[in-house]
């Protein structure tokens, strides 16, 4: 009986940590593929290619001059704070934007990633003088 009880726990323990592993591989890779980028970007109404053209590392500054907190700035108004990602090093994903309303041919999204959270993003046009604005901004 007590070899029973012990097999039986046994097994439960295996199915928990099974699943334990499923849940944390589904977290860790929730922003992984461009496919999950670019849904991210549709979702707040934006058309891009569905690969990204440019992928790089960038490190966040330890200390924010102006120029950092402006962007914060415009970040926040989307839910993001890199306040939170300084001195960590983050991949950036850009994407040709297809619906820019006044840049229809150079306009681009970044997508900051950080173990596969997204950390910020957002849309630039370098025809309005390298405009940046929150993702979330249509306008």
């Amino acid at each position: 009986m007590e070899n029973r009880i012990k097999h039986t726990l046994y097994i439960v323990f295996l199915l928990f940590g099974i699943l334990f592993f499923v849940f944390c591989y589904k977290m860790n890779s929730a922003f992984s593929t461009d496919t999950s980028r670019v849904h991210f970007i549709e979702s707040f109404g934006w058309r891009v290619e569905q690969t990204h053209f440019m992928h790089e590392k960038v490190k966040i500054p330890v200390l924010f001059g102006q120029t950092e907190l402006e962007y914060n700035k415009i970040l926040k108004r989307a839910g993001f704070n890199l306040e939170n990602y300084k001195g960590k090093i983050l991949d950036k994903f850009s994407y040709r934007l297809l619906n820019h309303p006044q840049d229809k041919k150079y306009a681009y999204i970044n997508i900051f990633i950080y173990k596969n959270s997204i950390a910020a993003a957002d849309v630039v046009s370098p025809l309005l003088n390298g405009n940046i604005r929150a993702i979330n901004d249509k306008e």
